[in-house]
């Protein structure tokens, strides 16, 4: 006799989440009636989530389309938390999964709680230690750690953390971080000859070299992300005054894609009007990816971003005054260099003197690439 699959319910609502959950829910999917994968969006944020699902061919089977203009925090959470009990009610799930940090991270993790369904963490025991960096996300991944059952901690830091906090190591499983899986994805995708010429193309529109002139070129490209919501104003002119700085360095390019984050988006536009920093709309992960490979050096308050860089080998500057991924800084790869531009650029022109161009050396601080695997290992058990 056949046995009953393992209703699954995964519930995400942004591009990050997007981009970890898309690996694992093909997983799950590929071992037929093992599991009945079901795929909930909170619509936090969709553009720039439905950017990331298209990419990776991740399906939606309810949409909840929740974000509104200027809403906080906890709006969000109080209509989440709404709006995934029917849903919950609808799929009756046996476990229902979230990822990383999120308001629709702990939003999916108190429903479930509510609902009493027993609930996975993918990406679980990061800590900063600082309960106000990153804001919300680090106490959020506490909270829903204490919620789950399934702990899935990408590395062994992670790992000791919850094992500090009292978690039952049987609770805990290292299983590598599933944005190392999507990473090799992509990695295999944006090498085809075809996406080679779209990267390509759009280099040439920023009137940037080639992707093959890049690894020989005297230019050094710079790519550059700030997004965090915890930057206060003088944190955020002390990273945009560096940023003019790098730019305007001899031979170097520095692309900052924007987050359309309202506040962050202002704020940046304002900062660097007139200055040499190339800004464009947010990227979809495809040409990112090929541009963090060619890439000399990264600048980036984004967890994942670091997570990328140190697999790839790309030199990282964290503009944050800690890092809740201290194995990227443990690779060598990387540096907390915070918030004021000196140390910023102080930190860059080293990093671009010393460097050599060329191929990255490939690391795996964060994985393999077969998190998703082993998620659904031990889910199936």
């Amino acid at each position: 006799m056949a046995s009953t699959p393992r209703r699954v319910l995964c519930v995400l609502g942004t591009r990050p989440e997007a981009i970890k959950f898309a690996p694992l829910v093909r997983e799950l999917d590929s071992r037929g009636a093992s599991f009945a994968v079901g795929v909930c969006s909170t619509g936090q944020h969709a553009e720039l989530f439905d950017v990331a699902a298209r990419c990776f061919g991740l399906r939606t089977d309810w949409r909840l389309d929740l974000m509104e203009p200027g809403q906080s925090p906890s709006e969000f959470l109080a209509r989440a938390l709404r709006a995934l009990d029917p849903v919950i009610a609808e799929f009756s799930p046996d476990i229902v999964l979230v990822q990383g940090d999120t308001t629709s991270t702990l939003a999916g993790a108190l429903a479930a709680y509510y609902g009493r369904r027993p609930v996975g963490h993918v990406e679980a025991g990061l800590r900063s230690g600082d309960p106000w960096a990153p804001f919300p996300e680090e106490q959020h991944r506490r909270m829903v750690d204490q919620l789950a059952r399934w702990l899935f901690a990408p590395t062994a830091s992670a790992r000791q953390n919850l094992l500090r906090e009292g978690h039952p190591p049987e609770h805990i499983h290292v299983t590598g971080n599933t944005g190392v899986d999507a990473l090799r994805w992509l990695e295999r995708r944006v090498a085809e000859p075809e996406r080679v010429a779209e990267l390509d193309a759009t280099l040439s529109q920023l009137g940037l070299p080639s992707t093959a002139a890049l690894q020989t070129s005297e230019r050094s490209l710079v790519l550059a992300t700030v997004h965090r919501r915890e930057h206060g104003p003088e944190a955020l002119a002390g990273i945009c005054e560096a940023l003019r700085a790098v730019a305007a360095f001899p031979e170097v390019d520095l692309l900052l894609p924007v987050h359309p984050n309202p506040r962050v988006h202002a704020a940046i536009a304002s900062a660097l009007e007139g200055s040499a920093v190339r800004r464009v709309p947010a990227l979809d992960p495809e040409r990112f990816v090929g541009l963090l490979r060619h890439a000399r050096l990264v600048i980036t308050d984004s967890g994942g971003v670091q997570e990328e860089a140190a697999t790839l080998g790309v030199p990282a500057l964290i503009v944050r005054s800690r890092s809740d991924r201290p194995e990227s800084v443990a690779s060598g790869g990387s540096r907390v260099v915070g918030h004021e531009a000196a140390s910023i650029i102080a930190a860059a022109a080293r990093v671009l003197d010393r460097e050599p161009r060329g191929a990255h050396e490939l690391r795996e601080p964060f994985g393999d690439g077969q998190a998703a695997v082993r998620i659904a290992d031990v889910l199936a058990l």
